[in-house]
């Protein structure tokens, strides 16, 4: 009596772990507390070189919207602009957006650097973005993602690492809100770029 008790307690048990990890994900989703989460991974150009696919943490696009040169001396590069990423946070980490993962936009300003030897050959590249705003499920977002470029090889490698703080502003889930974040995402213009997408892959093209 006393095993079949035991047994009765551990399937009980086992029942209740497994409902709460289910509804972890969903209860995020629905969850307008700020809250803070660490992302990474990688980004590859795409044929637009301004463009990149994203891996890690974060799956889908990154789209560079505008860039605009401040300093481009022959060993320093120095641009600033906006861009957007639309994807999801791979909470399962599956590689790949789910139903119980959370999706939308992200909008940044980044700032971006670049360095080059005497000869014009990349050296080292990174930049900061500043996270603006977002849609979706990244609506009323804030918080800071860095990215940084290292030549391995003939390659570049493109890594970031950040910070995503949910629901930093709640206001901001409002439907007119919702609904201007996602014009001003939209928003494609890309202004001129003073050198080639190879003296830097992730620093807004830098």
């Amino acid at each position: 009596m006393k095993k079949s008790g035991y047994r009765i307690a551990a399937v009980i048990g086992l029942a209740l772990v497994l409902v709460v990890g289910m509804l972890v994900p969903t209860a995020l989703a629905g969850d307008d507390r700020p809250k803070t989460v660490h992302v990474s991974g990688s980004q590859t150009p795409l044929k637009n070189p301004l463009n990149f696919d994203v891996t890690g943490d974060l799956i889908g696009t990154w789209y560079t919207l505008s860039v605009f040169p401040t300093t481009t001396k022959p060993t320093l590069y120095v641009s600033t602009g906006t861009e957007k990423f639309v994807g999801c946070l791979d909470r399962r980490g599956d590689g790949k957006c789910g139903r119980r993962d959370l999706e939308g936009t992200l909008t940044f300003d980044y700032i971006a650097w670049v360095n080059l030897d005497e000869e014009g050959n990349f050296i080292k590249g990174q930049c900061t973005h500043p996270v603006t705003g977002g849609t979706g499920d990244f609506a009323g977002s804030r918080g800071v993602i860095n990215i940084y470029d290292t030549p391995v090889g003939d390659e570049v490698e493109s890594v970031y690492r950040g910070d995503i703080e949910l629901n930093a502003v709640p206001s901001e889930k409002s439907a007119d809100d919702v609904a201007a974040a996602a014009k001003a995402a939209s928003d494609t213009v890309q202004a001129p770029v003073a050198v080639t997408a190879e003296a830097g892959r992730g620093c807004g093209g830098a």
